[in-house]
């Protein structure tokens, strides 16, 4: 399989890992949820390598979270209903790209 055929390449994929495993160690040390911080940070570096592979619905999909996530405002412990509602949007958009694609109604055009 070629680079290019891949949704991240071995630079981008290699960033990622280094991130998650990093953000696995601080949140040894981190106050409660900064987690959920470093988490939603990881989804927004996976989207933004991913957009530019991507087409259709799922391209949207990835630039609209990408875009997102850096808008938010991380104050978890002090928000937390506003943090999980702006998760739980996240999750809802992704479940109807599954689901249109598990239908086979995609729109990779």
């Amino acid at each position: 399989m070629t680079e290019d055929a891949v949704a991240l390449a071995q630079d981008e994929a290699v960033e990622l890992l280094a991130y998650l495993l990093a953000s696995a160690h601080s949140c040894m040390y981190d106050p409660p949820g900064y987690g959920t911080y470093r988490l939603a940070t990881a989804a927004e570096r996976l989207a933004r390598a991913w957009t530019p592979r991507a087409t259709g619905t799922l391209a949207k999909y990835l630039g609209e979270l990408a875009r997102s996530v850096p808008r938010q405002s991380w104050e978890p412990v002090e928000n937390l209903a506003q943090t999980e509602a702006y998760l739980l949007e996240l999750i809802a958009g992704l479940a109807s790209e599954v689901k249109q694609r598990e239908l086979g109604d995609r729109d990779d055009a």
